[in-house]
């Protein structure tokens, strides 16, 4: 996998993986011992951690250590055997998307409806 899809992987799975657990940038920022803009860099994919941070990153949120430097592209899957992890369903996250598109104010059905149905293609349950 190239680096630019590796860090555009690592962005979507922190970020999805922080939504589904409720945490803050912040808490992961003073758990790894870095600052919120490199929380911020990584999610938005222009930086990924390096090997410490990814090992003090899974110990936080308890995933397999090696997996995580495959995920953050520090480490191939064929060289350690171990694949990336997964993206988080994202099914909260669709829920909490679907009710705030139910509520906006001055679109019509048929805009609504077509944004619900974006976000049920993208994000399926």
């Amino acid at each position: 996998m190239a680096r630019h899809e590796s860090r555009k992987y690592f962005a979507e799975w922190l970020t999805r993986t922080l939504w589904e657990r409720e945490i803050s940038g912040g808490e992961i920022a003073k758990a790894v011992g870095v600052n919120d803009s490199a929380i911020s860099r990584w999610k938005n994919g222009k930086a990924t951690p390096g090997l410490d941070s990814v090992m003090k990153l899974a110990a936080f949120l308890e995933v397999d250590p090696i997996a995580l430097g495959v995920t953050a592209g520090l480490m191939k899957e064929g060289e350690v055997g171990v694949k990336r992890l997964p993206l988080p369903e994202g099914i909260k996250a669709v829920s909490v998307a679907e009710e705030w598109i139910r509520r906006i104010p001055g679109i019509t059905d048929e805009d609504r409806t077509s944004l619900l149905q974006t976000i049920n293609e993208r994000y399926p349950k």
